[in-house]
């Protein structure tokens, strides 16, 4: 196998991918995360109810747990909301649970199969969605390469095929924490980078098919990232004249892809409606209570660069994305598409009353859009080793490098909790940098967000530069 592989065009890169899977699978291993028990909490066990409510118990409007709440809740088993009139409704939308059944209802089968007690919460299931995590995201990779080789050199897509899941907070939430939305999102913006790119090349049918699936999935696992829709409405986009060029495209030219597209989506979204109509008798139902985004007060600076949660703070390996986004060209196919949308994705992710979204390592709400920010990374990486100079290049393989191993020591720290959750500091930030332990006085150099006074839209977080 491995001398048919350095046989291959774009050896390289294949080799990158080869090295990432098993060092994803040894670590996945390594780290069993699914062994403590914890998978099926706080909120992966309300995006995972869905599952055992509707095809074991049969049961989507949860009646079978009346009398039990305080049981079940207490081992954050099928948490529920509540409408006006007492229904029982899960706050979050269903895609999480779609990404998940084919792995569940592997562990069904198998279950059934051997004769066994079924238990939606047994270990065997814990295991699977765990595994499905690391899956998707091996899946995404592929697709990533594969788009990324029509732009950028064998090395520079294979440096990224590294980057992606090793120098940033990808990798704990596809070996770690597998059961959180963002393995599922960020395999779903691979698919939909992939889908863009082979749709305008062919306008096939079954791509417009995928894309309004993939476009509907991208909603119902997170609803505001349904703006990733700009990527395929403004790929090679440069000017009105294109804008036009595109509308006509859309309905005129091509109005039937766009016709299927639209169908699509609409089918993929429509269970969720389905499903709030049945348990709650209205086709909307918003189960976030006082939870809001407030767009009139977005913290983009301490989104960034703040030490209890900043991107570039915890994955500053980025920072090259955001340089590459200076450098794009009109000859970017993505020129137009990557900026727009970053500056619209950052504007709505930064407005959530909890710009820092509660507990998780680094900027966790950022990780999905990784597929489209590796495209100006690229850009930059090209550029740099098209300058050929060696010394360069070699200082900025030790910065790679150096990434790869921060992170690797903060997402252990952040499993450990030398990383807090939610209540970093400068000051705790230092301290504990590259370290194996923490000193006497950790607990007083956090600082834990005023949740109250973010609930109502106030300040609660004095940014600067220096905390």
């Amino acid at each position: 196998m491995l001398q048919k592989l350095f046989h291959l065009p774009n050896r390289i890169s294949a080799l990158a991918l080869l090295v990432v899977m098993i060092f994803s699978i040894g670590y996945f291993s390594k780290i069993k995360a699914w062994a403590g028990r914890d998978v099926f909490m706080w909120d992966v066990s309300s995006y995972y109810w869905f599952l055992p409510a509707i095809f074991i118990h049969h049961d989507p409007a949860l009646h079978f747990t009346d009398g039990k709440e305080g049981e079940y809740n207490a081992h954050h088993k099928y948490f529920a909301e509540r409408t006006p009139e007492g229904n029982k409704v899960n706050r979050y939308t269903m895609g999480t649970a779609i990404m998940y059944s084919p792995f569940f209802f592997a562990t069904l089968a198998y279950d059934k199969i051997r004769g066994a007690e079924i238990n939606e919460f047994s270990t065997d299931y814990e295991f699977m969605i765990s595994l499905a995590a690391l899956v998707y995201v091996m899946l995404a990779l592929l697709l990533l390469r594969n788009v990324l080789l029509r732009f950028f050199s064998d090395t520079v897509v294979a440096l990224a095929i590294i980057i992606l899941p090793m120098a940033t907070n990808l990798l704990f939430y596809y070996t770690v924490e597998g059961g959180m939305t963002h393995a599922y999102s960020f395999f779903l913006f691979s698919a939909l980078v992939w889908l863009t790119v082979h749709w305008y090349e062919s306008k096939k049918t079954k791509h417009a098919i995928l894309l309004g699936i993939v476009l509907g999935l991208i909603f119902l696992v997170r609803p505001t990232n349904i703006i990733a829709g700009l990527f395929f409405v403004l790929y090679d986009i440069h000017s009105i004249a294109d804008l036009t060029a595109r509308l006509k495209l859309f309905f005129v030219v091509h109005w039937k892809s766009t016709l299927i597209i639209s169908l699509s989506l609409l089918l993929a979204v429509s269970p969720q409606f389905i499903y709030w109509k049945y348990v709650s008798g209205h086709w909307f139902f918003y189960g976030y209570g006082r939870e809001r985004f407030f767009f009139n007060n977005p913290h983009p600076l301490e989104g960034f660069l703040s030490y209890r949660k900043g991107w570039l703070v915890y994955t500053p390996i980025m920072i090259f994305s955001i340089i590459g986004m200076l450098m794009l060209r009109k000859k970017h196919a993505f020129a137009i598409a990557v900026p727009v949308f970053f500056l619209i994705n950052s504007y709505i992710v930064f407005s959530w009353w909890s710009w820092w979204y509660a507990g998780g390592f680094g900027q966790r709400a950022l990780i999905e859009s990784y597929p489209l920010m590796i495209l100006p990374f690229c850009v930059f990486m090209q550029w740099l080793f098209d300058k050929k100079n060696k010394v360069i290049i070699a200082s900025y393989l030790v910065v790679v490098a150096f990434a790869v191993h921060v992170n690797l020591v903060q997402t252990r720290q952040y499993r450990v909790c030398f990383i807090h959750w939610d209540s970093m500091t400068k000051e705790a930030y230092w301290a504990v940098f590259l370290k194996n332990g923490v000193p006497p006085d950790y607990d007083k150099m956090l600082k834990a967000p005023d949740n109250e006074k973010a609930l109502n839209g106030e300040d609660e977080y004095e940014f600067s530069p220096f905390n």
